[in-house]
């Protein structure tokens, strides 16, 4: 296990204590700092990236350069998503490149739904065909019409 995967590691585990003990509640201030000190450190380590929506504290108790970096990494993957999708649409339909095209968008989305923090809405220019869309896409555009529905009934 690498120094970087140790660090994830005991990240990972002061997340799950918090949720273990106080999930309702806000993070003891030891988990915070012990938290933040992990996060200094896998910075310092060289890593640049993000833990995902499960393993983090509350916003609130993460530094401003994290949130800031989270937020770069969901514009990234965003723009990714519409770069793939201009590379399905150059695509012969049932070619290698379609369906590269395609595995590569799964993936992304999949990416942007571990990291949350995002509306989980896709830019219709960004969009593949309805049938190519990963389930988890269309599982969560579901959630969000029903849950309108059942707010705004007539």
């Amino acid at each position: 296990m690498t120094e970087i995967d140790r660090l994830l590691e005991s990240a990972r585990a002061i997340v799950e204590a918090w949720k273990r003990t106080n999930p309702q509640g806000k993070p003891g201030q030891e988990q915070i700092r012990r938290f933040n000190e992990l996060l200094e450190q896998l910075h310092q380590s060289g890593w640049d990236y993000v833990l995902g929506c499960e393993n983090e504290l509350p916003d609130e108790n993460l530094p401003a350069r994290y949130l800031r970096r989270r937020e770069q990494v969901l514009d990234e993957l965003q723009d990714e998503l519409a770069s793939i999708a201009s590379r399905y649409r150059g695509s012969q339909e049932g070619s290698e490149a379609e369906q590269k095209a395609i595995s590569d968008y799964q993936q992304v989305v999949e990416e942007l739904f571990r990291i949350g923090h995002w509306s989980e809405v896709i830019e219709p220019d960004s969009e593949l065909p309805d049938k190519h869309m990963p389930q988890i896409y269309k599982d969560a555009r579901r959630k969000r019409i029903e849950e309108y529905r059942a707010t705004h009934k007539p």
